[in-house]
């Protein structure tokens, strides 16, 4: 019996069993004879989602998977709409044939066969997710927020200040004989002859943020007595030398690559500084506050486009929570099938992702996550946020084959599936175009 045959019968079977239409054909357990008598009945229309991804479609994924949709009494169904997603791919040309197969042999030869094709399908979408990738970068130079500064300057004196209580400019002063002295242009807020003890004098600046998923701030600040308090966007932020004893050093205030404090268009930084009593200024004294440093706003010249080809036999899973240096709007698929190569945008100063498998359980139990433990984080330099990002990085697994016996390989029938050690491994090329590959070896030697 042709695979093709093979395949619907084990999907029909399937469906019988769980009563679910796995590949929404609009039937449970129905053959294509079947359904189509009974179209002819019904007058029900039925659609094939065609699987190119031309440009300009921006989609991450190449291709789309097709499904198959149908239309009845004036209404349609898309795969955008919610409930209208498919758990299995149909097989037609641009889709790989994924570990589905397995349904229908369950042997090694049928896993051998599908890093075959995946490999096959992976280098025949590359060309075009690379053009896709272009068309990305080309359409982001091209949007609004990709002109102008990436960097906003936050030196006190220089960015526009303002007091916290009621909105005006933050006072500025020369320094305080014993104050850290400015070598560039920057001023110190405050006063340096008098003001009120124990009172918090709070100190606010804002700034527009086009990529919040780059953003990141320095700022080497001084300060008499202490900083009481830091936020952005209302968010506290962890203070190095809260208290500057002798006023003259300066110490860090920064947010790296990645935080989730930052959001897109206006971001507000707030300073509390304290203007403590002591010994000599029981009733008051000189304060004040001064920084320098700049925020990074948006993609530098760094941004670059980035392919990933899928060429294993698992489904690769995103998990935005946690990676870094990606634009949200040009962001990797969160699934990534056999076969697929995905096409997105990222920060190469600042890119970490992080990757996981998932593997076929059959018709009952669908696509798995193997164990959390096991999740990657791929760029091409560690960074604050992803101190264990790697340029290469390697998943351990097992294939499960049933089999009946026949091939010599499979245990025979009615006896525990054989396992065969495999690992998954993810390469970052970096270029112009930065390539990430994840293929899969599969030891043809069964464990013990």
């Amino acid at each position: 019996m042709p695979i093709t045959n093979l395949v619907e019968c084990a999907v029909n079977l399937a469906e019988k069993v769980t009563g679910v239409d796995i590949d929404r054909d609009g039937d449970i357990g129905m053959s294509k004879e079947q359904l189509d008598d009974a179209k002819k009945k019904t007058n029900l229309n039925v659609d094939v989602v065609g699987a190119t991804a031309t440009l300009p479609d921006i989609s991450a994924t190449t291709p789309k998977v097709s499904l198959f949709e149908f239309k009845s009494a004036g209404q349609e169904r898309t795969s955008n709409e919610s409930g209208a997603s498919t758990t299995l791919p149909v097989f037609d040309a641009a889709t790989p044939k994924v570990s589905i197969l397995a349904i229908g042999k369950n042997t090694l030869a049928s896993a051998n066969k599908l890093l075959e094709e995946a490999e096959q399908q992976a280098a025949n979408f590359q060309p075009q997710a690379t053009e896709k990738a272009k068309f990305m970068l080309q359409n982001y130079a091209a949007g609004p927020g990709s002109t102008g500064n990436t960097t906003t300057d936050l030196t006190t004196g220089i960015a526009a200040w303002k007091l916290l209580d009621d909105g005006s400019k933050a006072p500025e002063t020369d320094p305080y004989p014993t104050w850290y002295q400015p070598t560039g242009e920057g001023k110190w807020l405050g006063s340096a002859t008098f003001g009120e003890a124990n009172k918090v004098f709070g100190y606010t600046l804002s700034f527009e943020v086009t990529a919040p998923e780059v953003a990141s701030f320095s700022l080497a600040f001084a300060v008499d007595n202490l900083v009481e308090s830091a936020t952005l966007n209302g968010k506290d932020l962890t203070v190095a030398g809260r208290l500057n004893a002798g006023f003259g050093n300066l110490s860090l205030l920064e947010l790296d690559p990645g935080s989730a404090l930052f959001k897109l268009g206006t971001n507000v930084l707030v300073v509390n500084v304290l203007n403590a009593a002591g010994l000599n200024n029981e009733r008051g004294g000189p304060y004040g506050f001064y920084a320098e440093g700049a925020a990074k706003t948006g993609p530098t010249a760094d941004l670059t486009k980035c392919t990933l080809a899928n060429t294993t036999g698992a489904r690769l899973e995103f998990f935005e929570n946690g990676s870094t240096g990606f634009l949200s709007h040009y962001k990797p698929p969160k699934i990534l099938e056999p076969g697929a190569v995905a096409s997105f945008l990222v920060d190469k100063d600042s890119f970490a992702l992080q990757y996981n498998i998932q593997v076929f359980q059959g018709p009952i139990g669908g696509w798995t996550r193997v164990e959390d433990s096991k999740t990657v984080t791929l760029g091409l330099k560690p960074t604050p946020l992803n101190p264990t990002t790697k340029r290469s990085a390697e998943i351990e697994s097992d294939v499960q084959v049933i089999g009946d016996g026949t091939d010599g390989r499979g245990p025979p029938a009615g006896k525990p599936p054989a396992k065969y050690p495999t690992k998954f491994v993810f390469a970052v090329e970096d270029g112009d175009l930065v390539q990430i590959v994840a293929t899969q070896e599969i030891t043809q030697i069964p464990r013990g």
